[in-house]
């Protein structure tokens, strides 16, 4: 029985929910005289202070909570936005915005819509902050903290955030015959025979490309792709190398060609790479220049020389090329082989270079007449192992010169006596027959007789009326005497000069 001095006093517990709360009281009881019923009410009230905050970070304007999230160039600007909610329902305080790469985020660009620093039930809180994009998958982790105003509570949260810095890389390798001849002079190859460019083009960046094109400065576009797409994408994807080839001909000398590739990342980033390659075309190619007594004589008649002198036979070999021959050998078709090598081989290296001019010599006995004889050489360029060979030929005339006199008496060839007989005081007419038996004409033809003097009458002979004496010509000259009683011998004579 609750006496009239006195106070009942009952507890009950329990765990406060969020937001608020109210609960009534009840009480009822029976006056213990008038057995009536008696009861009274009172309601109770709590807030339940339930404190959270959000935050969101994005990158670029992207919530790029799991990779890669944005791809962007590196070099490029990332900005950072962080959207602080109060996701709670009472006010927090001391609020803190921090990333884990750039540190403390201060850059409070809207949202606190009365300026107390406390960010309300009501408000979005935006942060901002920027960087430079690097190369790769990066992330970076934006977290926030604060302090319920009225509880003193923590309250935190995480977001993280994402991009992929591209960074697009390009090489192209360019082989000639397989080989890498970025400089010259390359693999030598000769003049006419095919050679084959290979193009080998890698993704060397972290992105894959697009609108790979494979162009030659020489050639032109290369459109032939021999391998490389292993997923048949049609994207160069990183790592991957494309194979690509073309052909051509080999020409004479150095030879050089560029490739150049070009592609886009899928950002639209440019790149491009070049790879010269070289390689000699080799021209091999030899001269021989025979001379007799110095003379080219590539036709007869070529230098009148003397029966039995001297004549010397020079053989002039050069590299008409644009590569070294080795193995030369120099050949005469009178003589055999030439091997008097006189100069010329300026490294004595037994190879004739370019820029050498190697000559012999050889010597023997003019013999009578027309003589030919052919020189010739042979070789084999240093690097194609092709032949090389020229000939020339050279003339010379055996000068041979011969004369006779013929003198007749009366028309009679009296050689010995007694000869005609005549008589005495009766007139005589010798005749003088000149004939050329040699092989060269003559000049300065001059008949003498011992008795009579000079022989200047000259009836007939020079039939094309040159001065000379040509091979086989005959000159016919007369004088005439007194016959004198008694044997009688008088003598012709003539002299003469070859050419």
């Amino acid at each position: 029985v609750i006496e009239t001095n006195e106070t009942w006093t009952y507890t009950a517990s329990g765990f406060a929910v969020s937001g608020q709360y109210d609960n009534l009281g009840a009480v009822t009881g029976r006056s213990v005289v008038a057995t009536n019923t008696v009861s009274d009410t009172d309601p109770s009230h709590y807030f339940g202070a339930s404190g959270a905050i959000d935050i969101e970070k994005a990158t670029n304007g992207q919530d790029a909570d799991t990779p890669t999230g944005p791809t962007v160039a590196v070099g490029s600007n990332v900005t950072w936005t962080y959207v602080v909610r109060n996701t709670g329902n009472i006010g927090v305080t001391n609020v803190v915005v921090y990333d884990s790469d750039i540190g403390f985020i201060t850059n409070l660009v809207s949202g606190d819509l009365n300026n107390n620093r406390v960010i309300e039930t009501n408000e979005t809180w935006t942060y901002t902050a920027s960087g430079i994009a690097v190369a790769g998958q990066y992330a970076n982790l934006g977290s926030v903290t604060g302090v319920t105003v009225s509880t003193g509570s923590q309250v935190t949260d995480t977001d993280p955030s994402h991009y992929f810095g591209s960074q697009p890389g390009i090489v192209i390798e360019k082989a000639t015959n397989g080989q890498d001849a970025d400089n010259a002079p390359g693999p030598t190859l000769g003049i006419g025979s095919a050679v084959t460019w290979t193009y080998a083009v890698t993704n060397s960046g972290n992105v894959a490309l697009t609108n790979v094109v494979v162009t030659d400065d020489r050639v032109g576009a290369i459109t032939n792709r021999l391998s490389g797409d292993v997923n048949s994408n049609g994207l160069l994807d990183v790592g991957e190398v494309w194979i690509y080839s073309a052909t051509g001909t080999v020409v004479a000398g150095q030879y050089v060609n560029t490739g150049l590739v070009n592609a886009v990342s899928l950002i639209g980033q440019p790149v491009n790479d070049t790879d010269p390659s070289h390689h000699f075309g080799a021209s091999g190619a030899i001269d021989i220049e025979k001379a007799t007594n110095g003379q080219d004589a590539d036709t007869p008649t070529g230098p009148t020389v003397a029966v039995g002198s001297n004549v010397t036979w020079t053989y002039v070999v050069r590299n008409t090329g644009n590569i070294g021959v080795t193995n030369v050998v120099v050949y005469d078709s009178d003589i055999g082989f030439i091997t008097n090598l006189v100069a010329g081989d300026l490294n004595n290296n037994r190879v004739i270079e370019t820029n050498e001019t190697w000559t012999y010599t050889a010597s023997g006995i003019a013999v009578a007449g027309q003589y030919a004889n052919l020189g010739s050489v042979t070789g084999v360029t240093v690097s194609t192992g092709s032949q090389v060979t020229d000939t020339d030929p050279s003339h010379y005339f055996g000068s041979q010169p011969g004369i006779v006199i013929e003198k007749a008496t009366n028309g009679q060839d009296a050689d010995n006596a007694p000869g005609p007989t005549l008589g005495i005081g009766s007139a005589v007419t010798w005749t003088y027959a000149v004939t050329n038996t040699g092989n060269v004409a003559l000049t300065n033809v001059v008949v003498t007789d011992d008795r009579v003097g000079a022989i200047t009458n000259r009836l007939s002979g020079d039939v094309n009326s040159n001065g000379l004496l040509d091979v086989g010509e005959v000159w016919i000259y007369s004088a005439t005497g007194t016959v004198v009683a008694g044997q009688y011998v008088n003598t012709g004579l003539v002299n003469a000069v070859s050419l």
